[in-house]
């Protein structure tokens, strides 16, 4: 099966499955939420304009994943005690640490 690529994106193929995590910029962050938020807003009022309970259910599903999504792009709550102190995960330098 041939892999068509996305346009503006090189190298990006459409149908390539990934787990790597997504890496946004401030900036790409920001549209990527103010997007999330219109959709969000379309999704209540197509809901609430909705006869049929089928389509009204796959509206539902789609608005608890954007709402999913949304939470995922709001930045998190520092868990860290202290700036200096290092994310469990995070190695520091041999002698001395930081």
């Amino acid at each position: 099966m041939e892999s068509e690529r996305m346009p503006g994106r090189k190298g990006v193929l459409m149908n390539q499955t990934t787990l790597d995590p997504l890496h946004l910029d401030c900036e790409e962050l920001a549209m990527l939420s103010e997007l999330l938020e219109a959709t969000h807003a379309n999704l209540l009022i197509e809901i609430r304009h909705t006869d049929h309970r089928s389509y009204r259910n796959e509206l539902r599903r789609r608005l608890e994943l954007v709402e999913r999504l949304i939470q995922r792009c709001q930045p998190q709550p520092s868990t860290r005690g202290t700036e200096s102190e290092p994310y469990p995960y995070e190695q520091t330098s041999g002698a001395g640490g930081v």
